[in-house]
């Protein structure tokens, strides 16, 4: 059971896991308090490996601690029993999970909720941008930025209940009709254009918003003349390019 909780928090919160497993909210957080905290559940059972049955709690091997320390620092989402079994292939080291969790606890490590950063994330381009953007006047710059929503979106993670009785709401789990927002901002004015559609936007449906705030926009360098947009792959149409630097 303690396992499927953990699993099923990849994709649901507290009280959705509570509601499809019927358990309470607080026996869902409990369970997964201790896997972040220790990276294993509180059922999982194992023999003690045969160096701690002899009194060897800690790993002695200074080149094997610090493979098993290297080996976090670059994948750092690994479970215990992942780390575990690489020590077995690559070491030949046989220890348990609490052997490896206590290394890692001593070295300061612990389980924590992860922050993903992009791969395609570059420090020297995010400098270049600074110094681009930086050229600019704020009034000048006007955003353009695509959203989506659901009818999940607006669902609330909390709610009211009787003490000792999970708090339940009936709710949709299918995303059902997906709705886009391309709006475009400006510090001066706020909203200069916006335009829903059901879907998603596709290049030809990028073009003809750019087409319609072109005419709220003004000529370069006055207020509202510099378009901002990231690199998604519509906004890279070599018409947009043209229609912009046209105006």
């Amino acid at each position: 059971m303690q396992q499927a909780i953990v699993q099923l928090s990849r994709m649901l919160n507290n009280e959705q896991i509570a509601m499809c497993l019927d358990l309470s909210t607080h026996s869902v957080r409990w369970v997964l308090s201790h896997f972040h905290t220790y990276g294993t559940t509180s059922d999982t059972k194992e023999p003690p490996a045969e160096d701690e049955r002899k009194g060897n709690r800690h790993l002695r091997d200074v080149d094997v601690e610090q493979f098993l320390l290297g080996t976090i620092q670059k994948t750092p989402d690994l479970y215990l029993d992942e780390l575990q079994e690489m020590l077995a292939t690559s070491c030949g080291v046989q220890v348990s999970r609490s052997t490896v969790w206590r290394t890692l606890h001593r070295s300061g490590f612990t389980m924590k909720k992860i922050t993903r950063v992009a791969a395609e994330r570059s420090a020297q381009k995010r400098l270049e941008y600074i110094a681009r953007i930086g050229k600019y006047e704020a009034e000048q710059l006007v955003f353009v930025d695509e959203s989506s929503v659901d009818r999940r979106t607006t669902y609330r993670g909390r709610a009211w209940s009787i003490i000792g009785m999970k708090a339940q709401r009936k709710a949709f789990f299918v995303w059902g009709r997906r709705f886009s927002v391309l709006p475009a901002l400006s510090l001066q004015d706020g909203i200069l254009h916006c335009d829903v559609v059901e879907g998603s936007f596709c290049a030809e449906m990028f073009a003809q918003f750019i087409e319609g705030l072109l005419t709220r926009m003004q000529p370069f360098p006055a207020p509202n003349s510099v378009i901002v947009m990231d690199n998604c792959q519509i906004h890279k149409h070599g018409d947009i390019q043209n229609m912009i630097e046209a105006r």
